[in-house]
């Protein structure tokens, strides 16, 4: 069993904002997948023959407290679907394992895990500049642009067709194909 955890906020306000991309990424998915959503403990899951997604309710900086009630996992089977401010909109950036870089839902789930040792596919939400401090909460929790709420759909959609060859082939071979197709 593979899982996908996407990380978000919940509730309506902060839906349309940048640090929800990894919940659109899930909803796009689960669209391909032809699965439901579910409300379990602290998350909501849609399951699929041979993969969970999932979406903490936690809000972003409590992210890891998700994993504790997923069935056992290898790490191998494990991908969390993030947004990255640093990356351009719709970059896609899948790692085997790395640091947080200042990302309170991966420094939430590497403290759930007890490293920094598992797979990740990092999204772009803004446009490659490095931001710090208020500006980057700012542009975190802000919106898109209307420019950029066009492009997003067609964005949402290609991560997840990642998020599927992720499923299907590994990281390997996701690194492979998307990074020399999305620099």
């Amino acid at each position: 069993m593979k899982y996908l955890v996407f990380l978000g906020n919940p509730g309506k306000e902060y839906a349309p904002t940048r640090h929800n991309a990894g919940f659109m990424i899930g909803e796009a998915l689960a669209v391909k997948l032809g699965v439901s959503w579910e409300k379990r403990k602290n998350f909501l899951v849609a399951r699929g023959a041979d993969c969970w997604l999932v979406k903490p309710q936690t809000f972003m900086n409590l992210s890891g407290e998700a994993l504790k009630w997923l069935p056992d996992f290898r790490r191998d089977e494990l991908l969390i679907v993030v947004d990255d401010l640093a990356l351009p909109l719709g970059k896609l950036r899948f790692r085997e394992n790395g640091s947080a870089g200042g990302h309170n839902g991966l420094k939430s789930i590497a403290a759930a895990l007890g490293d920094d040792n598992y797979q990740r596919l990092r999204f772009g939400v803004g446009d490659g500049a490095a931001v710090r401090g208020e500006k980057m909460l700012g542009q975190v929790l802000g919106n898109f642009s209307p420019l950029e709420r066009e492009q997003l759909p067609s964005l949402y959609d290609a991560a997840a067709d990642a998020c599927r060859d992720w499923l299907n082939n590994g990281i390997k071979f996701c690194q492979d194909r998307y990074h020399s197709i999305n620099n």
